[in-house]
């Protein structure tokens, strides 16, 4: 998409009319989406260990080459909106897993023991108590007792870290998915960030919405038969507009389903 966009912007400011004009009204329409989905595909583009920030830093900077503030300025906006929903995440993972019996283990061991067993049920209440409980005791116990200590979190880590390289000629091969399904343990929040952010589907506006479709008919003619009607469509269209008659008496002519195939 940033490709796309530079592209776009390269070809405003064609020598040609003809190009930079047509160029102008695709990068408007462009921009018009490009503002809706930039933050998610930005977010997707942190998560792939094979950019991580470098892709924004890089792309930005071409794509408003004039605007160097604006470039800042938007890879500032998007760093701190990812951080804010990183720390939503954490938040939410630090919530799911606290429960009183893994603070039984270090906050008055005595009194959680006494409530543990003040039903009756020995057997079934103490069982309730795993492990697992202990081992999220003790993170707990030293997070909290480490908490004047400088701890990095698992983002700071991963944007810290060098980009994975591939080995040369397997870029389309990668699987980032499988990616982060390996360093779950490593990155816990991030993971499941990726797990969120990378399911969402790219959206596809479907052609009959926006645009016209080619009729059976149309669609079956060799490909150049196509691009020359195209091109006669415009040519008469613009001859139309050049003798001032709007061509009306053509239009029906002109849409779509009702091109008037040529003879090769």
């Amino acid at each position: 998409m940033c490709e796309i966009h530079v592209l776009l912007r390269t070809w405003r400011n064609s020598p040609s009319p003809v190009v930079a004009k047509v160029a102008g009204q695709m990068l408007s329409k462009f921009e018009s989406y490009w503002d809706l989905t930039r933050p998610v595909m930005a977010f997707a583009s942190i998560l792939d260990p094979r950019y991580k920030m470098k892709s924004l830093e890089y792309f930005f900077r071409l794509i408003y080459s004039d605007e160097q503030f604006t470039a800042k300025t938007m890879i500032d906006v998007i760093q701190n909106t990812f951080h804010n929903l990183y720390n939503d995440y954490k938040h939410q993972s630090s919530d799911a897993w606290k429960n009183p019996s893994a603070l039984c283990y270090y906050r008055n061991s005595s009194s959680c023991m006494g409530s543990v067993y003040s039903n009756g049920d020995d057997s079934k209440t103490f069982s309730r108590i795993t492990l697992s409980d202990a081992r999220r005791g003790l993170d707990q116990y030293i997070q909290e007792t480490s908490s004047g200590q400088s701890l990095k979190s698992d983002l700071e880590m991963y944007l810290e870290e060098a980009v994975y390289r591939q080995k040369e000629g397997s870029q389309d091969n990668f699987d980032i998915l499988g990616w982060w399904k390996s360093f779950a343990a490593k990155y816990p929040v991030l993971s499941q960030m990726a797990h969120d952010i990378l399911a969402i589907p790219v959206s596809v506006i479907p052609l009959d919405s926006e645009a016209r479709t080619l009729n059976e008919y149309l669609s079956t003619m060799d490909p150049s038969t196509v691009q020359g009607l195209v091109c006669a469509q415009d040519w008469l269209r613009e001859d139309a507009e050049v003798d001032g008659s709007g061509g009306h008496a053509n239009d029906k002519a002109l849409h779509g389903d009702e091109l008037i195939a040529v003879p090769k």
